[in-house]
């Protein structure tokens, strides 16, 4: 009887240890990712904010990871990636013309499952399709508007099952959208800095940056740049003569 009770006392023993170790991950998780998610809506600015989306993100036991954002009005890609010369592994973009069909079949929460991997592998290159046995796909939304989608890809077949909640997932997606979103915001109101008040033609300061990444592009590429430069003859004779708000019309 009484080695019955050690028994029991050390399988009791034993099961606490074990929930006692997997609270301590728990929390080690959630503070790694509380951390994490300061750093995402804390970014300053595309280069940083991808950097951890599709880099730092990994640590989460995630082997790769896929972003793919909607380009509404032709636009998003060219503020959150112009500025730097290399592209960024695993980004993508999507516009609403050729994009209609894939944009209309994003879910409104996460979802789990291999079939994932098979109903978007336009989001994965062909080679690795085979590789990746489990995904997680969040849809990144503001509102009612679909932003983009983030796809979560695992080599192992029990990483994201149907069993798994998505509330956390969810969590997850809100968090992204914003930070993209702010991003994307606070790229439009630097390109103003770039811009003329009256034309919105790009003035001196946005040559001079543009210049230079043209130049190590042609460079890279070994091709040839061209710069035409247009100037409107006599045109202070028009502000003389009519007056600057006429001059301000024909500009």
């Amino acid at each position: 009887m009484e080695e019955k009770r050690l028994k029991e006392n050390r399988q009791l023993r034993e099961k606490l240890d074990k929930l006692l170790n997997e609270a301590r991950r728990n929390e080690q998780t959630q503070s790694s990712f509380d951390d994490f998610s300061l750093s995402v809506v804390a970014a300053q600015g595309p280069k940083e904010l991808f950097r951890l989306l599709l880099h730092d993100q990994k640590k989460f036991r995630i082997d790769d990871i896929r972003l793919c954002l909607v380009d509404r009005y032709h636009e998003v890609e060219r503020l959150l990636t112009e500025s730097y010369q290399h592209r960024y592994k695993g980004l993508s973009f999507i516009d609403t013309e050729t994009g209609k069909l894939l944009i209309s079949d994003i879910p409104d929460r996460p979802v789990l499952g291999s079939r994932i991997l098979t109903k978007y592998d336009w989001l994965i290159d062909v080679k690795d399709t085979s590789r990746y046995k489990s995904a997680a796909l969040l849809p990144l939304k503001r509102g009612e508007e679909v932003i983009g989608i983030q796809l979560l890809l695992s080599e192992s077949p029990e990483r994201y099952n149907h069993s798994d909640g998505t509330t956390f997932l969810h969590r997850l997606a809100a968090m992204i959208a914003i930070s993209i979103e702010n991003c994307i915001n606070r790229q439009r109101t630097l390109e103003l800095g770039y811009q003329d008040g009256l034309t919105s033609a790009y003035n001196r300061r946005y040559f001079d940056e543009r210049l230079r990444h043209e130049i190590d592009r042609c460079v890279r590429n070994k091709t040839d740049l061209v710069c035409l430069f247009i100037d409107v003859d006599f045109f202070k004779k028009i502000n003389d003569t009519y007056g600057h708000q006429v001059g301000d019309a024909v500009l």
